[in-house]
């Protein structure tokens, strides 16, 4: 009984595969999108347009999975075609290297629903402190939308700034759920220990939905199999067959949902199908109820493939402009530093890839009435991965580690720009007042010090306000001697300076020119309702070109003048003084560089340098500075050396 079980399972699984031999992958060669658009007309909307790419020789192609029909009709249209695969199980047991039935139901190094599942659970469970395991809402078929919120309260929702990352709203893209646990895992593992990672924690709630379509990806592993390569859902509709069961989730959200037939199609056999109504979809209420009451900044959509970062529209390239078109193509514009991606697959989704309307950035994005009440706008983007096939990294680690190193840091860019962050861009030494007037702090000076820093949030209401600052000197050559201040309200992406309400700090007379030591801003604001503090560290660099300081009128009658007889001088350097220096006195010479070259001691009236350093080698010829230092009051110039 038991073999015959085993054998009839086997068919099951055999005959369900059987709807993959209808799909072959094509590639539709064509000039430029309206091209397509006007040769296709309406049959554009019901293809399964797996990506757009370009050849070696500069042609850009669809890629398609697409049934003998449909390439029939495309030939008759007259575009040049290739066929890659006439089945495209094919194509996947090239990349998982066997035939074995059994290996359909495992998505390899990618999570299958059960794994994302338990492996979220146990995380959960491991950092309880930090992490919170729950449900967004049950999918059509009943299993849970897995959401994971990582927090320094993850129980209770503080209205800090907020960022949101998923993947999988399309059955057949397990890379973006394995991107939403890897970062998961980051953030959790070096929580406490990497600076960074544990501010976001505690200043940032981080929102997960892995899975955004439960349904279509649980029937990629246990029913189908991978090759059956499921795009939508599995609520079934009058006119539909296993294989072209559901809707297309990405096609379901309320902005300019069916405002065409090219971006979407109400055929329901289509891979495209919209479904019969906005929002018609448990998985897409489900999303939409879970980003209403939240005020989420940022938003990362992960889909595959293709390398495209993308941004708003993709109904229409000119029914409206792009909403802060200039705060998103900077957004665009760091993506692609940070991922690599090309600029011509960088920009909005139907100028760079394809017509799509009903999509969840372009809901994500816009404030449209839920209720008579505006959503909250969140600036969503969409990374489509680095493959060359949706299941590209079944059997190759690499790939996926490639697309982590890509994404991770995009990633982690989005948590900070979520809210307010601040970058340091520069301190000022301010001393003209109280010091030499150089502009740069040297042994022995107190100065007034500002800082010029940088808001790098993004949203509209992430100004900063109530900003109060303390300084901490981390190194006991520097005084602080007023260590508070106050900030103007810094707006996003906008820099602010408290030279209005400077530090104090005063260098000890012992440092060494050239010398970097490291000081702390502590910044204490107020973004939207939460009150936030940010430790920025930053250094100074003591008297890169040290000029001495401004005496006064008893220095000048206490330490000696110093002459140079010759200057510039080869060879040779005299320093003749106007008295016999005090007793203990030292004169220093540095180089350009503020490295220390020769020291002389027991000063004579008159000191001579004869061009070597402290190992009496020579020297090069160049700029040198002299430091006489007599009982803690200092004395500077500069010279040059023309060395014999």
């Amino acid at each position: 009984m038991r073999q015959i079980i085993k054998y009839l399972g086997l068919l099951v699984l055999i005959f369900s595969l059987g709807f993959s031999a209808n799909k072959m992958e094509v590639w539709v060669y064509f000039n430029d999108p309206d091209e397509l658009f006007s040769k296709m007309g309406e049959l554009f909307g019901e293809l399964d347009i797996c990506t757009v790419q370009q050849s070696d020789e500069g042609e850009y192609y669809l890629v398609l999975n697409t049934t003998r029909e449909q390439f029939e009709q495309i030939q008759k249209l007259g575009f040049k075609t290739r066929v890659t695969y006439e089945d495209i199980a094919e194509k996947f047991y090239e990349m998982a290297g066997s035939r074995d039935p059994q290996i359909l139901r495992d998505f390899g190094y990618f999570y299958t629903y059960w794994e994302m599942r338990d492996t979220l659970q146990t995380l959960a469970n491991s950092f309880p402190q930090i992490s919170r395991f729950y449900s967004a809402g049950n999918s059509y078929q009943g299993l849970q939308m897995v959401a994971f919120k990582i927090s320094d309260n993850p129980l209770v929702d503080e209205m800090e700034p907020a960022v949101c990352f998923n993947g999988a709203t399309h059955a057949r893209e397990p890379m973006g759920t394995t991107l939403c646990i890897d970062y998961i895992k980051y953030l959790l593992i070096n929580y406490g220990t990497d600076s960074l990672v544990t501010w976001f924690v505690n200043n940032r709630e981080i929102y997960f939905i892995p899975v955004m379509n439960p349904d279509g990806y649980r029937y990629n592993s246990d029913s189908g199999g991978a090759t059956s390569n499921i795009r939508k859902n599995r609520h079934f509709y009058s006119g539909q067959s296993s294989s072209t069961a559901g809707v297309d989730l990405n096609r379901n959200y309320g902005y300019k949902w069916g405002y065409d037939n090219y971006g979407s199609s109400p055929t329901v056999t289509s891979d495209a199908y919209r479904g019969p109504a906005r929002f018609s979809e448990p998985e897409t209420q489900n999303a939409r109820d879970f980003f209403l009451p939240k005020k989420i900044r940022t938003q990362i959509d992960y889909h595959s493939y293709g390398a495209y970062n993308l941004c708003v529209w993709g109904y229409s390239g000119s029914a409206e402009p792009i909403p802060d078109s200039i705060t998103q193509w900077e957004i665009l514009d760091s993506m692609r530093a940070m991922n690599g991606f090309s600029t011509s697959r960088t920009g909005p989704i139907v100028r760079v890839l394809y017509a799509a309307n009903g999509t969840s950035i372009e809901w994500e994005m816009k404030d449209t009435l839920h209720n008579g009440v505006p959503k909250f706008v969140t600036y969503a983007f969409s990374i489509e991965t680095n493959q060359t096939d949706f299941w590209e990294g079944y059997n190759n680690y690499t790939v996926i580690q490639n697309n982590i190193n890509q994404c991770r840091p995009v990633n982690i860019y989005f948590t900070k720009i979520a809210g307010v962050f601040f970058d340091n861009l520069q301190p000022v030494v301010a001393d003209t007042a109280l010091g030499n007037g150089t502009g740069q702090l040297d042994p022995n000076e107190t100065s007034h010090l500002w800082m010029r820093i940088r808001n790098r949030a993004i949203h509209p209401l992430d100004s900063a306000y109530n900003i109060t600052a303390t300084l901490v000197s981390l190194d006991t050559q520097i005084v602080v001697q007023g260590g508070s201040a106050t900030f103007p309200k810094i707006y996003r992406k906008s820099t602010g300076n408290n030279s209005t309400s400077k530090f104090l700090i005063r260098c000890s007379p012992n440092a060494t020119p050239g010398a970097v030591k490291q000081l702390k801003l502590i910044l204490t604001f107020k973004d939207d309702t939460c009150t936030i503090t940010q430790g920025i560290n930053f250094s100074l660099t003591i008297g890169n070109n040290p000029v001495g300081l401004a005496e006064s009128e008893k220095d000048r009658q206490t330490q000696p003048a110093i002459k140079l007889l010759q200057n510039p001088a080869k060879g040779l350097i005299e320093f003749e003084f106007a008295q016999k220096p005090l007793p203990g006195a030292v004169l220093n010479l540095y180089d350009a560089s503020g490295r220390l070259v020769k020291t002389f001691e027991e000063l004579a009236q008159k000191v001579v340098w004869n061009g070597t350093d402290q190992a009496n080698m020579k020297v090069e010829s160049g700029v040198y500075f002299y430091m006489y230092n007599g009982s803690g009051r200092l004395k500077a110039g500069k010279f040059i050396l023309i060395a014999e």
